[in-house]
């Protein structure tokens, strides 16, 4: 029962991020006719196009996605069966010309040789299969497959072209940064709040600047550095996600080297790869895509607020 709760957990999560792709571009194309300026928030923007740009150097890679081995395998320990779906047929077991249109799944009593333990499991529950259907559209035609991989090349063309389009910025004058302030409210209300104020930017080193809080019009200290030490760190955060991608991609080869072991291929010959080795892929593509966005090195140019409160809790935050 707890794999099979985790199986169906995975389906969930590998759905939500397929609604969040779509339902996210479908968003940004009306927002874009009616001038939505909150579609602009770097972290939205970023973190949605480096989801489909992910799928899509999977698909050109060959690899696949890491929430789909787990699931598998987790399907595989609960005994239920995996995809695609398989009929079983020994001898002995069923009998001679049986047909079970309505019935997909064979059930076999005891273990039978050369077949996974999945094969002799229970049927998905009817979650697990509903979102499979919509994950997978072309599973009942494999001959269709390149269809998928060319949906996958044409929405990240999609995503790239809103992306310029509708770039996500705050505009700011020549020399100067616009930032987005957590307010924690006034004592009186309490209520948060978010404000943009507009800061100079240094030509070099750093300043603690003082601006006015546009939500509570407290006086809040906010240090900003020049943007020379920007870049390296972007380019130190592309070489890290380079070297992550090519560690998972050749991860098999190189146990394979370190312990002499022969590597595991599948019926098609290509190489064996779990959802471990696919997973440190998937990061070190994920760091090379949100690299140039600033969201992992921002504290490059922005630092820390001074409000001068002792509380945690009631300081002034900035969020981009």
């Amino acid at each position: 029962m707890f794999y099979h709760v985790l199986a169906d957990l995975m389906s969930a999560v590998h759905l939500a991020l397929m609604v969040y792709v779509i339902f996210g571009q479908l968003l940004l194309l009306v927002g874009l006719v009616f001038r939505w300026q909150w579609l602009r928030n770097p972290w939205f923007r970023w973190t949605h196009m480096a989801a489909i740009l992910t799928v899509a150097a999977e698909a050109l890679l060959g690899i696949s996605c890491p929430l789909t081995n787990w699931e598998e395998e987790l399907r595989e320990r609960a005994r239920q069966e995996t995809w695609p779906v398989q009929i079983v047929t020994a001898p002995g077991l069923v009998p001679a010309g049986f047909v079970a249109p309505a019935l997909p799944y064979v059930v076999a009593s005891t273990p039978i040789a050369g077949l996974k333990p999945s094969a002799l499991g229970e049927r998905p529950s009817f979650t697990a299969q509903l979102v499979h259907k919509f994950l997978f559209p072309l599973d009942a035609f494999p001959h269709l497959e390149y269809i998928l991989t060319l949906c996958y090349y044409g929405f990240a063309l999609l995503v790239l072209i809103t992306f310029i389009l509708l770039p996500p910025r705050l505009p700011a004058p020549r020399g100067h940064v616009n930032l987005r302030l957590r307010c924690p409210g006034t004592p009186e209300n309490g209520r948060r709040s978010v404000g943009t104020v507009l800061l100079e930017r240094p030509g070099q080193g750093a300043s603690t600047q003082t601006v006015l809080c546009p939500c509570c019009e407290q006086k809040v200290g906010i240090q900003v550095r020049s943007r020379r030490r920007f870049w390296p760190g972007v380019g130190l955060v592309v070489l890290l996600g380079a070297a992550i991608t090519c560690l998972g991609f050749y991860l098999p080869q190189l146990h394979s080297a370190l312990t002499g072991e022969p590597l595991w291929r599948t019926r098609s010959g290509a190489i064996w790869r779990t959802g471990w080795e696919n997973a440190v892929t998937v990061i070190g593509l994920l760091l090379m895509v949100l690299a140039p966005s600033g969201l992992l090195v921002r504290r490059a140019l922005i630092g820390k607020d001074e409000t001068g409160t002792d509380r945690p809790r009631q300081r002034h935050r900035v969020l981009a």
